[in-house]
Formats: structure tokens, sequence, C-alpha cells
């Protein structure tokens, strides 16, 4: 398992597993803050950005923060209308299963033009405490942001080099861009959507003109998907990206770069040493393999920064008169061997070694010299380079007998082996991929050969936002990686707010976990503050403390603090019994709700909650308010009329009010529940009217007219007059008078107006007959497709 796909999984697990914890330690009503998704996910360095922030039970506005210098953002994000297509009707089971529902937030991230490269993190809060922060990313060329519709668009021709941002949304969702280029131009294709923690499985392939696929991207595991296209003759191409699950929503966000600059794929060797001139193996997507010789950056501030360890710095190489984007490259002080150049008489250690597991099967074998009671150890360093290694290390004796054998672990760390010598003379280290059918030219590793630093231990951030409602506990599971350290450990979060209270930080000798728990005294100032958490051991008579940081990818800017919230509690709760009714898509059912006020005096806002039970499947329902002094209400919501019957439908209300703290101070705060008797549960029923038409399609005319003929069914129950309409945008340029059916009408006809430029949207149009029975609509609806002439 590679290093970056491991720590994406493991970022969305312990994220999932941290809010768990807490939803289950604290009050079961409250509704803690989250964030979904930041569209444009990124923005070019010298330019401000608006961004759409989509978030959870932020009631309003929150505020905003991004770390790093070179960026200024809006102080807070404030809620605007949430954009949002339905997209195609989901089939049972999979409509079954929970989705979320984010607000959309408007803000601004202003990023000055010598700001570094690369991701930061942003992050927001309310008084019901902290969310972990989410990624953007600082880039250099050009940007272009979707102009999303509802509905298949036509492509958008870009200008090279860009960086795209779009999103694949709604489900199933494809989007096209499209580009002029030369013959013999080499076009370069990177995503970046998983890299933002974004769910999106992207594949790409380039179509000509025509439509003929020319080429496509491989699937990599857990990585991000990259294309490298050959222009045959001069013309128009279209990339095309989409989801390989045909997924999509609102947080499937992307960054697309397409850029004919030569892009390095893989590199040879993987690092050397500082200022020494170096031969570097270059493979250039698309193009042949390069050679080059640098000599890699050695500063005074570089050269003091190595006596703690190798270090990563960024590399630009010029190929054929072209700058290529930066490469990280590893720095080390050791002595360098590099594989085609090495000794058979044995190396002498501390060293590295260089090698590429060049073909299936291959096994690298490097002899060294050691001493009776010498001991070394072997540190693999490849998939974390971007290496496609998965390696394997061993040792043996002169006689081929095994000493000892590593490999990567399910921390994601990479092999590692401890190697003591029971007498003088030469050994061997071997090295190998986990699967002996792989392997290539990008397969380079690079293996530190050192002296044991000795025991240690190492600890990760379980997330960077934690929330802590006033007199509640909240529990975190930390896990300890022991590297030798067998002691005991104690953690410590400096600087906690005031009343918050530790335990359970002491692990014991060999122990590799605990359970902190973090309680809160019902009086502690409610707010956010960033503490680190840390774990110390003695060791040798010496104090040593380690400070957790969060996963990250590489070159990625370090997280060493978790943001922690004093929420206030919610006193309200929106209670019911469990009820199980039949209702008919296309129509309105009413459910009845009791609130628990525990003292609130004040009115409450209620609305279809933010976290859903399952999806919604087009299942609408009003803001409403519910005044001071009532203590049950009732809530409507609408069934669309393409609901699948026999579905069970649950739909879950969040109930917001504000709050006064001690100080006078006010605070939005909220109740939503997914226990099944606060759910809405329907069984979907047949609508009570239908309506069908001999005509699917209808021709658009320029400044003409045409009509289209429905025949309506109706249930007893709606024996009503109906409206019969046209849906359709406002600007399209098509329109037509409603029509009203008498009670007993079955059949009437709707007269469509063509402006002089009308033209057809994506999505077809929509005949709707609506009825209103009890002072609520009855609707059904069919699609109509919208034909221009000559297209």
């Amino acid at each position: 398992m590679k290093t970056t796909h491991f720590h994406l999984a493991l970022w969305r697990s312990i994220s999932l597993a941290i809010l768990f914890g807490v939803a289950c330690q604290s009050m079961a009503w409250a509704d803690p803050p989250g964030a979904a998704y930041i569209f444009p996910a990124g923005g070019q360095r010298g330019t401000k950005v608006n961004v759409r922030v989509g978030g959870y039970c932020l009631h309003g506005e929150c505020p905003f923060e991004m770390t790093g210098p070179g960026i200024k953002t809006s102080e807070k994000i404030t809620e605007m209308e949430t954009l949002w297509f339905e997209g195609p009707v989901i089939p049972q089971p999979a409509s079954q299963r929970k989705e979320d529902y984010p607000r959309d937030h408007a803000g601004w991230i202003d990023i000055a033009a010598d700001a570094a490269l690369g991701i930061r993190r942003w992050q927001v809060w309310t008084s019901q405490g902290a969310a972990p922060s989410m990624k953007f990313i600082v880039g250099e060329l050009p940007e272009v942001i979707e102009q999303e519709v509802e509905g298949h668009s036509p492509a958008v021709e870009v200008k090279l080099p860009v960086t795209i941002n779009g999103r694949i949304f709604p489900r199933e969702d494809s989007d096209e861009w499209s580009f002029s280029a030369q013959a013999g131009q080499i076009i370069s294709c990177q995503v970046a959507a998983m890299l933002l923690g974004s769910p999106l499985e992207a594949h790409l392939e380039i179509v000509d003109q025509q439509g003929v696929r020319l080429a496509e991207s491989n699937i990599p595991q857990g990585r991000d998907p990259s294309l490298t296209f050959s222009v045959p003759k001069n013309g128009t191409y279209r990339v095309r990206i989409t989801d390989i699950n045909f997924n999509g929503l609102q947080d499937y966000v992307y960054r697309l770069t397409l850029t004919t600059a030569p892009q390095i794929s893989w590199i040879y060797p993987l690092g050397g040493n500082p200022g020494k001139l170096t031969s570097f193996e270059l493979g250039v997507a698309g193009r042949k393999v390069q050679t080059a010789e640098v000599a890699l950056v050695a500063d005074a501030a570089t050269q003091a920064a190595l006596e703690a360890g190798p270090l990563d710095v960024p590399q630009v190489f010029t190929i054929q008169g072209e700058a290529t984007p930066a490469v990280l490259m590893e720095l080390d002080s050791l002595t360098e061997f590099v594989e085609e150049k090495k000794t058979e008489s044995g190396a002498s250690l501390p060293a590295v070694f260089n090698g590429r597991i060049r073909q299936p099967g291959e096994v690298d074998e490097w002899s060294f010299l050691a001493e009776k009671g010498d001991e070394w150890e072997f540190e693999l360093r490849a998939a974390h380079l971007g290496s496609s290694l998965d390696g394997v290390l061993s040792v043996v004796d002169a006689q081929g007998k095994a000493l000892g054998r590593a490999e990567g672990q399910s921390d994601s760390s990479e092999a590692r082996l401890k190697f003591k010598a029971a007498a003088t003379g030469t050994f061997t280290l071997k090295v190998e991929d986990q699967f002996r059918s792989r392997g290539g030219p990008d397969f380079a590793y690079r293996v530190r050969a050192t002296k044991p630093a000795g025991p240690t231990f190492d600890l990760q951030l379980p997330a960077d936002g934690l929330s802590l409602e006033r007199s509640q506990s909240v529990k975190l599971k930390i896990d300890i990686v022991r590297r030798g350290y067998t002691g005991p450990i104690e953690l410590l979060m400096p600087g906690l707010p005031a009343g918050v209270t530790l335990s359970g930080e002491k692990i014991a000798a060999n122990k590799t976990n605990t359970q902190l728990t973090l309680t809160t005294a019902a009086d502690a100032p409610l707010g956010v503050v960033r503490v680190p958490l840390q774990a110390g051991a003695e060791m040798d008579g010496k104090e040593v403390v380690r400070t957790a940081t969060l996963p990250a990818a590489r070159g990625e800017t370090v997280v060493d603090s978790l943001l922690v919230g004093v929420a206030i509690p919610t006193p309200f709760k929106v209670v019911g019994e469990y009820v199980s009714t039949y209702a008919a898509r296309g129509s309105v059912h009413v459910r009845k709700y009791r609130l628990e006020r525990a003292g609130f005096q004040g009115p409450l806002t209620v609305r279809l909650a933010d976290r859903q039970a399952r999806h919604l499947q087009g299942v609408k329902g009003p803001t409403i308010t519910v005044p001071a002094d009532a203590e049950e209400f009732e809530y409507p919501v609408y069934l669309p009329p393409y609901m699948e019957i026999g579905r069970t439908s649950r739909s879950v209300v969040m109930a917001i009010g504000e709050v006064e703290d001690e100080s006078g101070k006010k605070h939005k705060v909220s109740f939503s529940s997914q226990n099944q008797n606060e759910q809405i549960v329907i069984l979907v029923d047949p609508g009570m009217l239908s309506m069908t038409s001999d005509q699917s399609s209808v021709m658009v005319t320029p400044g003409g007219q045409a009509q289209v003929t429905i025949r309506l069914e109706r249930a007893k129950e709606v024996r009503l007059p109906v409206k019969l309409e046209l849906v359709a945008p406002h600007d399209c340029g098509i329109s037509a008078q409603p029509v009203s059916m008498a009670a007993n009408q079955r059949q009437a006809t709707l007269t469509l107006t063509f402006g002089p430029q009308p033209f057809a949207p994506a999505q077809p149009l929509l005949l709707r007959a609506t009825a209103m029975r009890e002072g609520h609509p009855v609707v059904a609806e069919i699609p109509l497709e919208m034909v221009v002439e000559g297209k």
C-alpha cells in the first residue's frame, strides 16, 4: 500500500472516528460543525479567489482561517444559495444509504504573488466546536473555474497551460474541456482530487472532434491519475473527466492541469549529496528518457538542517530549453552509492544505497562490511519519494544464510531492518518488491544505512479539529508507534482552555495505545484555541518530548496542533414517536413533533437537517419558525413525483435557536437526530396524478410555436382543478402560458412559444400538472426533450 493512499484512508477513517466519538460522548443532540469541500479547491498565486465552502451546522456564518504565509482570507464565510443538482434517480438499495447535504457559504482567499506553492489547510468553527481542516492548493498557472449547470454542458474551451477547477456533480456527471493543439505537441494532464481529500476517483480520456477516443488514463490505486497525449495533427481536442464508479456530488472537486511543459514522471536516483554534481536520469512523460547533471542545493541553511537528517528540497530541470515543474529531491550528508557504480568488495557504512527494481522479479544486492558486534539499521526510502516500489529488505551472510527480513507495516511506514553482525565479514543487503510481477524505471529506492538511533517512538494527530461541550467528556483513542522504546509514556496537551482537564494520559510500558478523556467544566470559557498533542518519556536520564503531527503528503506544510473548541450545549430537542406511513409521490406529507425546551424560551427555526439518514432523493421541506411559546409543531415534506415506488424515505429535521451565555452573548445552536423516532418515515406509494403524452420531444423553431397534448389520470382524491404548465429555465427562450383543466378534464394541450434565439437546455424541460388538495400541492411531471433543427 502506497504512503499517499494510506494517508488519505487513514485521515478519513480517523476523522470519522473522532467525530463519532465526540458525538457519542457528548450530549446526544449536539451538532458540531463540519466541512465538506471548498470550490474552487485552489488558486493561482497573485490572485484573489472567491470560494464556495460547503459545510454542516454552520448556521448562517462562521469564522474561516487558512494556514501559512502569503495568504489572506475573509474573516468569515456567509451562507449563500446552495447550488444543488439532483441528478439521476438512485434505485434501491443504493437509495437507502446515508447522505449529507452541506450548505454553500461565500468567502474569499487572497494569494500573494510570492506565496509558496503547494497545499494549505483551511478550517472553520462555530459556538458548537471546531471542524477538522481541509486542503487548498496554491498553483502557478492561469486558472479556470467551471460554470456549473444542470445536465451535460458542451465542452468549454481553455487555453494551455491552465489549471481547471471543476466538480463531478451531480452523480454520473462528466466534464469536458476543449483545447487547440499542434501536431507533435505533447500534452500532459494531471488530476488533483484524492490529494485534496476529494472522494473523486477520476478517469481521464482524450477525444478528437468526432468523439473518437485517442488516449485514456490508467487507474492508479489510491492515487490521482495522469495522462500524456501526443498530438497527431493540428486541431481541437477534448479532455473528459469522470468518476470511475459513476458517482458524483458537491464534494467531488478536482483540479485538472493541462500543459505542454515537460513533466517528470520518475527520476533516478531519488536524491544525492548537497553541492555535488550528480547525474540524473529523468522519465519525461511522452518523451525520450533524458539525462541531466546538476548540483543540488548546498547553502549554509541547508547544510545546517542536514545535521538533523535528510531533507526534501525542490529541484527544477531544463529539458530542451523548457523548465520543468519543481521536483522534490532528497538531500543527505552520508556517502552515496549508485547501483550502476557499486563496488563488489563491500561498502563501508554509514551510507545511502541508490538503486532500482528495473524488471519484475529482480532482486538487488548490496555488499557491505561489518565488524563483529556492529549494529546497523537499514531504512528503505521509496514510496514517500514518489516511487512505485513496495519494498522488502533482507540481509544474508557470505553463505547466503538469511539473517533478517523486513517489509512495510500497516501504519504505512516503509521497510526498516535492524542488523547485528555475529562475526566480522562481508554481508549482503537485498532489496526487492513485495510482488515479483512488478518492476520498472519508476521502482527506484534509497536505503539509508546508519547506526541505530536508539529507542524512540512516534505519534500522529488523530485529527486537527475537536469539539468539547461544556459539562461533557470526549474520548480520543491515541496510538503510539514504538521504535525500540518500551518504557512508560505520558501524553500532554499544554495550553488546554481553562476548565478542560485531561485524564488517561499515562501509557504503561510496552502498551501502544491509550484512550484520552477530556472533560469540560460547566463554566469553561467558550471559544477555540490551538494546542499541541505531545508525548513525553524519560530516556537515559533525559526527558524526551515528541509532538504529534497530521499525516501529510510530501512537501505539504506540517500541522502539529489541534484547534480545540469549547462548545455551548443545545438545551432543546425535537422528539417524536416512531411512525411509519404510506404517502403518494408527488404529494406533501406532514409529521407532528414535540419540543423538549429544557428552559429555552425562544423561537426556533426548523428545516431539513444538513446530515440525513438516507438519500433525500428530491424530498424537499420548507424553513419554518416555531413560536417561543409552542411545545409542538408540524413539519411538511414534499415527495417528488419521480420517487421510486416502494422505497422507504427517511428524512431528518434540524431545529436552530439562539442561546445566551453568562455574559449575555448570543450563540446559534442546533439539534438534529437520526434516531428513527425522530425521522419522517414514509413508504412511497404511486402518485395520485399520472400524466402521459405521445410526444417525448419537440422541434424548436425560432419565432415559432409547437403544441403538446397530454392525458391525465386522477385518483378520486384529486378530482380537482389542475394547472398544467411548462417548467423551463427562464433564459432559454422557450415559454408557455399555463392551462387550467377542469376537475374531470382528462386531456389538454399546451402551446409552446419560441423566442427569436431559443436554445435547447442540457436537461429536458418538464410538463407539470398541479392540483391543490387541503392546501398542499399534488404533482405529476413528464420530461420533454427540446430538439434544435440541424443539431
